[in-house]
């Protein structure tokens, strides 16, 4: 006989079941109507990140990869993440939160655009031209 029953097998309540049982619990029983992860967390981008711009939200990222890792390929595979300036207020922005994530230990790599890539604004310009 199920002690405690978690209502819902989507991201939240499959943690909530994984934990209760990792503290001790006995008999936790998952149960959806339908699939495991298979409502709302199946669409979800799965984004996983540490570029955030207190020191205790990136505390909490820093948990939760670590977490996250132990499960492994196919469930986990980091890849990175891109934050994109799009003005000059957006690139002191990123770089002042790059700083701060820095000294939490996340590792940050600036770039530079690639040759052949144009600003913004020139790409305004010439879409306008051609009438978009």
């Amino acid at each position: 006989m199920a002690r405690i029953v978690v209502a819902g097998a989507g991201a939240a309540g499959a943690s909530i079941a994984y934990h209760l049982s990792e503290l001790g619990a006995e008999a936790v029983v998952l149960c959806d109507r339908g699939s495991v992860a298979g409502g709302a967390t199946a669409k979800a981008m799965g984004g996983v990140r540490q570029q955030f711009s207190t020191p205790a939200e990136i505390k909490l990222a820093q948990a939760s990869i670590r977490f996250f890792e132990e499960l492994g390929s196919p469930f986990f595979d980091q890849v990175g993440y891109l934050f994109l300036a799009t003005t000059e207020a957006g690139l002191d922005e990123l770089e002042e939160r790059a700083e701060l994530q820095r000294s939490q230990g996340v590792r940050v790599v600036a770039t530079a655009p690639s040759a052949g890539v144009r600003s913004g604004r020139r790409r305004r310009r010439l879409l306008a031209r051609r009438g978009r």
